[in-house]
C-alpha cells in the first residue's frame, strides 16, 4: 500500500490532485496526517488513560495545591514511561513519524519530565509552608532519611534520573562516541524505570492496583523494546 504524498506548505499534496491534508500539532511540531495517528495514540497512551485512572480512582481527594502537585507528577512520570516508545528503537514509529519528529518529541516531553520530577521532592513538601505542625525542611529530612523501600527506590531512580539529564544536555561534552553514549544512555534508561516505577506503585496515593498493572506492563514493554533494539544492533555489526 504506498504511502500517502508529502504535503507541501499550501497544504495540497505533490501529485497536483489538490487534495488539503488536515494537519495538527503536537509539543510545537506540524503533523501531517500520516503522523496525527501516532500521535493521538501516544496521548492517548501516556496522558488520556493516566488521567483517566486519577480523575475516576478511589482515593480521599485533598487540597487543590496536593492535587495539582500529584497530577503533575503523575503526568510527569508517564512521559519519562513514554520515553522508551518514543526512540529509533520503535522502527514502527519511526516510520510513521519520521526520526527527525520523534526525536524532538522524545527531548521535549524527556526534558519536561525530567525537570517536573527533579523538583518533585521539594514539590511534595511545599504545602508543609501552609499548614500547622512540622516545617517544611524537617519534612524533607525525615522523607529521605526514612529506610523503606519505596523511598530507597525513590532516591535511586531520582539519582538515575539526574545522570541521564546531565549526560543528555552535555552529551557533545562527554569524551565518548555517540554509539557509546547511546549505550549509557539506553542503561540508564532501563536502570531508572524499574526503580522509578516501583516507587511510584509503593508510595502512590493514586496508584490504584489497574494503574499498577498499566505501569507494570508498560515500563516491561519499552524496555524489552529497548534490550531487543540494541541487541539487534549488536548482532547486526558482528555479522557485518
Amino acid at each position: 500500500m504506498p504511502s500517502l504524498p508529502n504535503v507541501l506548505s499550501g497544504g495540497c499534496n505533490q501529485d497536483n490532485t489538490r487534495e488539503v491534508y488536515t494537519c495538527g500539532c503536537v509539543m510545537g511540531l506540524k503533523m501531517e496526517k500520516h503522523t496525527i495517528r501516532p500521535a493521538l495514540q501516544w496521548c492517548t497512551l501516556f496522558i488520556g488513560i493516566p488521567l483517566l485512572f486519577y480523575l475516576t480512582g478511589d482515593f480521599p481527594r485533598r487540597s487543590i495545591l496536593k492535587e495539582t502537585i500529584s497530577l503533575l507528577t503523575l503526568m510527569a512520570f508517564f512521559q519519562l514511561l513514554g520515553q522508551l516508545y518514543t526512540t529509533r528503537c520503535n522502527t514502527r514509529l519511526v516510520r510513521d513519524a519520521g526520526a527527525p519528529k520523534l526525536v524532538r518529541v522524545h527531548k521535549i516531553a524527556g526534558y519536561i519530565g525530567i525537570a517536573l520530577i527533579l523538583v518533585h521532592p521539594l514539590l511534595i513538601v511545599v504545602p508543609r509552608y501552609f499548614e500547622a505542625g512540622i516545617g517544611p525542611g524537617e519534612a524533607f529530612l525525615t522523607m529521605v532519611t526514612t529506610t523503606t523501600p519505596g523511598v530507597l527506590t525513590g532516591l535511586a531512580s531520582w539519582g538515575l534520573m539526574l545522570a541521564l539529564a546531565v549526560t543528555s544536555l552535555f552529551q557533545k561534552r562527554i569524551p565518548l562516541t555517540y554509539l557509546s553514549w547511546r549505550r549509557l544512555h539506553a542503561s540508564l534508561s532501563i536502570a531508572f524505570i524499574p526503580a522509578a516505577s516501583w516507587h511510584v506503585a509503593n508510595l502512590g496515593r493514586h496508584a490504584s492496583p489497574a494503574m499498577t498493572i498499566m505501569i507494570v506492563l508498560m515500563a516491561a514493554g519499552g524496555m524489552l523494546l529497548t534490550i531487543k533494539a540494541t541487541v539487534a544492533r549488536r548482532l547486526l555489526r558482528v555479522k557485518g
